[in-house]
C-alpha cells in the first residue's frame, strides 16, 4: 500500500513531463479515478486515507493540505516529512496510472466533476446516504457499473458486425 502523496507525485511527474498543469482539485479527481480503477482491478485499496465528501467533489485532505486548496497550478512535487520526494510505482500500478492519465489528463476540473457526480456515482450515492466520506462499496459499485456499460456497448457493436 502506498500513501496519497506518492500517488499524487506519480501523477504530477506525468503532468510535468507533458506540460499539463494541475490544480489541487484536478489532482484529487485524478487520484480518485486511479483509486477507483485500482480497487476494481485488484480488489484492494490503493491507500488507507478516505476521500472526504465536499461540495467540490471527493477530496483527500492530505493532498489539499500539501498543495493548497486554491485554483493555483501545482508547480512542485509534494515532499514527505524528511523533505524527500517519492512516487508510487510497480508494474500493475503504472499500467493503471498510464490509463487514467491518458483518459482524463485533458479534461477540465468541471468536466471531471461532471463525471464524478453523474447519476449513481459513488460520490452522489455516498452523499444521499448521509456519509461524510466516500465509501469503497459505492466506489466499487460505480466501477462495476462503468464496466457493465462498456460490455453492453461492445455486445451491441458485435451484433452490428
Amino acid at each position: 500500500m502506498v500513501v496519497p502523496i506518492q500517488v499524487a507525485n506519480s501523477i504530477l511527474k506525468k503532468s510535468f513531463e507533458e506540460y499539463i498543469l494541475l490544480t489541487p482539485l484536478k489532482l484529487n479527481f485524478l487520484i480518485y479515478f486511479l483509486y477507483r480503477d485500482y480497487l476494481f482491478n485488484y480488489n484492494s485499496c490503493l491507500f488507507s486515507e478516505r476521500f472526504t465528501l465536499t461540495k467540490s467533489g471527493p477530496i483527500l485532505y492530505s493532498i489539499f493540505n500539501k498543495f493548497g486548496n486554491q485554483n493555483k497550478n501545482i508547480l512542485t512535487f509534494g515532499r514527505n516529512a524528511l523533505k524527500e520526494v517519492s512516487v508510487a510505482n510497480g508494474k500493475s500500478y503504472s499500467i493503471l496510472l498510464d490509463y487514467v492519465w491518458n483518459k482524463y489528463k485533458n479534461y477540465s476540473e468541471l468536466e471531471l466533476f461532471d463525471i464524478i457526480s453523474r447519476e449513481n456515482s459513488a460520490y452522489l450515492n455516498s452523499i444521499k446516504s448521509g456519509e461524510k466520506f466516500l465509501l469503497d462499496k459505492y466506489i466499487l459499485d460505480e466501477a462495476i457499473n462503468i464496466h457493465e456499460k462498456v460490455l453492453l456497448k461492445a455486445k451491441e457493436l458485435r451484433k452490428k458486425i
